[in-house]
């Protein structure tokens, strides 16, 4: 069931399960660190207080969206380096699932990206106008959520699991009742 060959297929799991530990690790520490910075934050009339706070929690939030994605490599792995879906035909809402959540994190980081690029530019432009406020983020990311989840929804609907007979090759031992092995492709048509 494997897609690629012989000696690629070994490589491509191993640089698979690197930039997995390395992401889900990164990311992981970069979270703990912002948690930990936080904690140790300058008193609350300091200038720049609520710029550096709104940075920090942006900067968290892409490292989330980031450790959400770490989290579904090993499952893109799983689908893009085997032939046919391996998990059975009674699991079509996990390939769904693996279909959409590793776009919706996709979505999700880049629309943190812009946001953060936006903030910085209106920082550094207008210092004097409005800046954003960790207040205006608890609107702005489930906003960026929904939106993600919106575009990522053709992937989930449109990605079925669809039932294909390989034939059993004649030999001395076939007899005419062996009618194949089923084996299930996942496919995400475009219309």
């Amino acid at each position: 069931n494997q897609s690629t060959e012989q000696p690629w297929h070994t490589i491509y799991i191993g640089l698979y399960v690197s930039f997995t530990i390395a992401s889900f690790s990164c990311n992981a520490l970069l979270l703990m660190s912002l948690y930990l910075q936080s904690k140790t934050r300058r008193p609350r009339g300091t200038t720049n207080n609520n710029t550096e706070k709104t940075r920090d929690i942006l900067v968290a939030h892409l490292a989330a969206f980031d450790l959400l994605l770490s989290i579904t490599m090993p499952f893109t792995a799983l689908d893009a380096l085997s032939k046919y879906w391996p998990l059975g035909s009674d699991t079509e809402m996990i390939c769904r699932l693996v279909k959409s959540i590793p776009s919706v994190a996709v979505y999700s980081s880049s629309m943190i990206i812009v946001t953060i690029a936006v903030n910085c530019c209106h920082t550094i432009i207008c210092h004097s106008g409005q800046q954003l406020k960790p207040r205006h983020l608890k609107y702005i990311t489930p906003a960026i959520v929904v939106i993600a989840i919106v575009m990522s929804s053709p992937i989930f609907y449109y990605a079925k699991l669809y039932f294909i007979v390989d034939p059993v090759p004649y030999n001395e031992s076939t007899t005419s009742h062996d009618i194949g092995n089923t084996t299930f492709e996942v496919t995400t048509p475009l219309h």
